[in-house]
């Protein structure tokens, strides 16, 4: 990868980041196949609008999510180095900057 490629993707990432900040909205629907991204902003349009009650969009956002996460996860578009990652998590790395005595 070159340097400025380099460059362009972070600054793709970052843009992408700052837009998601905006309007979370897109945490929910990035990634997925874009009919279950549809159906998972039209229900929250519809809790939006009072056209349904928030107790049952929030049972079938709970199905329509694990849809999102299933069709991420099996992706042809993936890497072998991304599928293998989901398969092996890995525990955050938290690092500690208290002072030790």
């Amino acid at each position: 990868m070159s340097r400025s490629s380099g460059f362009e993707a972070r600054k793709e990432g970052t843009m992408s980041q700052q837009l998601a900040v905006i309007v979370p909205d897109y945490v929910e629907l990035a990634g997925s196949d874009p009919r279950i991204s549809k159906k998972i902003q039209r229900i929250k349009n519809y809790v939006k609008l009072g056209w349904m009650r928030k107790k049952e969009a929030e049972i079938m956002l709970l199905f329509l999510n694990g849809d999102r996460m299933a069709a991420f996860a099996t992706s042809e578009k993936n890497s072998n180095v991304t599928t293998l990652g989901l398969q092996m998590p890995k525990a955050r790395k938290v690092i500690d900057v208290s002072e030790r005595v």
